[in-house]
């Protein structure tokens, strides 16, 4: 019998992805900037060891996973939380971790301390973006976890674990604390040196993110390479 995924990726339809950079790069850009760290997400898990799943509804999204276990959103569920929520149920039912797919710094050393974190703390762990989000989270058990992603996610998620009898604790590796959802999180990851030499940052640099940047007065962006 084949063993359950333990790693959950969501990955919105490439089309919709990171409207929020929508005036800053071009669709084809946005989409490959998502592929990009998509690829970084899914290397760390298989590094890691865990078995990953793909959760989304977009074929061409599908098609770059054929390799992992893909679980198709249901067209009768509405929202991120609810197609998550759902997806839990065909998982592993000891422990699950959930990745955002656009996370250019993450490693599998970081998804492994998380795992350490959950097993020194016997907690659900909760890796906080720099604004408030859950970039991600190691369920252990999963199957007390309501998903509430959105605006301040991680207090959400930390404030629901307790209120379901479990304890919950907070982390910020910075390996997890990034994501790329506007201009702004684009110029953290190019203000760095292992950020410009990530993949996202790679192509981002390629085409010209930095002078962009500059001209959209992010004047802390290094233009060494």
């Amino acid at each position: 019998m084949a063993k359950q995924p333990n790693l959950l990726i969501p990955v919105n339809r490439l089309t919709k992805t990171k409207g929020r950079l929508q005036t800053f790069l071009s669709e084809e850009e946005r989409i490959h900037l998502t592929i990009s760290t998509l690829k970084t997400v899914i290397e760390a898990s298989n590094k890691a060891g865990f078995i990953t799943a793909i959760l989304t509804d977009d074929k061409d999204v599908i098609s770059l996973a054929s390799d992992l276990i893909v679980i198709q959103e249901k067209q009768e569920l509405k929202g991120l939380n609810e197609q998550i929520n759902s997806a839990l149920n065909e998982m592993a039912k000891d422990e699950i971790v959930i990745v955002h797919a656009d996370l250019p710094l993450i490693t599998a050393k970081s998804l492994i301390q998380l795992k350490k974190a959950s097993l020194q703390t016997n907690s659900i762990v909760i890796a906080k973006s720099f604004d408030g989000g859950s970039n991600a989270i190691f369920l252990k058990p999963p199957k007390y976890f309501s998903a509430e992603y959105g605006p301040g996610s991680c207090a959400k998620h930390h404030n629901s674990a307790i209120t379901a009898g479990l304890s919950a604790t907070v982390i910020d590796p910075p390996e997890l604390y990034l994501d790329l959802d506007t201009p702004k999180d684009l110029q953290k990851l190019l203000a760095t040196e292992i950020g410009r030499k990530s993949p996202a940052g790679k192509y981002l640099i390629k085409i010209d993110a930095i002078k962009r940047l500059k001209e959209a007065n992010f004047l802390d962006v290094r233009g060494e390479v």
